[in-house]
């Protein structure tokens, strides 16, 4: 019995003190990763619109689902919108980036994260690219995930 009760001290001091310090290395670089995560970010959005100055918009998430995140360039350049749908064929998150320009012209979009069929996403860019919202066209062989896109970019535009 004093041999059980020995094991159980030394296994929870070592427990202990394998979870002090994975949380004092997670307060080290947590704010690290976040400040890292965050410049990520400012740079794929700067892509967007070269030369923008961004400043980022308050919205109703309620009302817009499909939008994680709305930037506006102080300079009039246009808008650049981070957009998440999951209803695409397969149910995943689809994340995108699209730059809409003053006229409602679509300057750019870049795909985050695409599960569905391997190469639509870059037919969604050439179909989609410089063309006004509302987007009316579909790509033939993923309705599903073209519907999604379509339907997240009309959102974000209104």
């Amino acid at each position: 019995m004093n041999k059980s009760i020995k094991s159980i001290i030394v296994l929870t001091c070592i427990c202990l003190v394998v979870a002090l310090s994975l949380s004092l290395v997670n307060s080290i670089t947590a704010p690290v990763i976040s400040k890292h995560a965050g410049d990520e970010a400012a740079k794929k959005l700067a892509v967007m619109l070269p030369g923008s100055d961004l400043e980022k918009l308050e919205f109703d998430n309620g009302k817009f689902p499909s939008i994680v995140g709305a930037y506006r360039d102080k300079g009039g350049k246009g808008f650049v919108f981070e957009l998440k749908t999951n209803k695409g064929y397969t149910g995943g998150d689809i994340y995108f980036l699209a730059a809409v320009d003053l006229s409602g012209k679509i300057i750019k979009l870049e795909f985050n994260n695409y599960p569905e069929t391997r190469g639509t996403a870059d037919a969604f860019v050439n179909l989609y690219t410089n063309k006004n919202i509302p987007v009316t066209d579909t790509l033939g062989g993923a309705t599903v995930a073209s519907g999604a896109v379509k339907n997240a970019i009309i959102e974000a535009s209104e």
